[in-house]
């Protein structure tokens, strides 16, 4: 799944509202939206072994092209396990769901970008 945030209209609502000093925390800003969307996502995954929730992770912003990304998810060595887990809607979950990260991220899409803004107005 991805958001994206593209175009010269978009940088320059943040940076009229912000300033250009805007730039250097968006990194931080998009990790601590990250870790929202996988705090939520925690409470809905199936949890027989507790193995997947433990491998919950989000990675440190990087640079893509002309901006930044941050991956998260789950998986490592349960990777097989959390795709199924994910995507099988005719499993039987005594704990937990499936789409257990698409939905809490569906969830947070449309606000994401008023969500950037007011957390960078935080930590600036």
């Amino acid at each position: 799944m991805t958001v994206r945030f593209e175009g010269i209209a978009n940088l320059e609502r943040i940076y009229a509202e912000l300033g250009v000093k805007a730039q250097a925390f968006i990194p931080a800003a998009l990790f601590q939206e990250a870790e929202v969307v996988m705090k939520a996502s925690k409470s809905l995954v199936p949890a027989d072994t507790r193995v997947l929730l433990g491998s919950g992770h989000v990675s440190l912003p990087g640079r893509t092209g002309g901006g930044w990304s941050v991956k998260f998810g789950y998986g490592g060595a349960a990777q097989k396990y959390a795709v199924i887990q994910h995507e099988a809607d005719d499993y039987h979950h005594n704990v937990g769901q499936a789409h257990y990260l698409s939905e809490p991220f569906e969830a947070a899409a449309p606000t994401l970008e008023a969500a950037l803004i007011a957390r960078l107005k935080g930590i600036m």
